[in-house]
């Protein structure tokens, strides 16, 4: 709870991109997610696995052509700002018995210019994909109570599959 209050002030406070930046534009993060399932097929050779990743990526396409205008009327209203970048459990410590995000990629804005929704959403990925639902979901309501971007969750299923690729 601490921790997703320290990023929702981090969010609130980060500068926002403009509104016709190409960092956090619908095509950008088509584009994002359709690298990061080219780089997992070519993991692969197996049949099975090849009709997994082609149904993955007409998946992907499709919640985004459904997102898009969304996602367009979110970077417009200053959702897009400069956040973490790379916000998973490896790049948060213990410090005085507080959790403090370290290792952003302020050298990458394609990484780092974000919707807000969309790096939380990374955090609650790895929460899950290191067996702590829990606490990945006591994090996304923390910061969504925090935040009130309740209509951001939306792109929550969206990222999720994208970070999970």
């Amino acid at each position: 709870e601490a921790f997703a209050a320290l990023l929702a002030e981090a969010h609130r406070t980060a500068a926002r991109t403009a509104a016709d930046s190409p960092w956090g534009d619908p095509a950008a993060v088509l584009d994002a997610a359709q690298q990061n399932i080219d780089v997992l097929a070519s993991q692969f050779i197996d049949p099975a696995d090849a009709a997994a990743i082609t149904a993955l990526r007409t998946w992907i396409l499709h919640e985004h052509d459904v997102l898009r205008n969304f996602m367009a009327q979110r970077q417009a209203a200053g959702a897009v700002r400069e956040c973490h970048g790379d916000l998973h459990l490896g790049n948060i410590v213990l410090i005085d018995n507080r959790l403090v995000p370290f290792d952003c990629i302020e050298f990458n804005p394609a990484l780092c210019w974000n919707d807000v929704l969309s790096e939380a959403a990374f955090l609650v990925m790895d929460l899950h994909d290191r067996g702590s639902p829990r606490l990945a979901w006591l994090f996304l309501n923390s910061y969504l109570e925090d935040t009130q971007d309740y209509e951001g969750l939306a792109l929550l299923p969206f990222h999720l599959v994208y970070y999970l690729c």
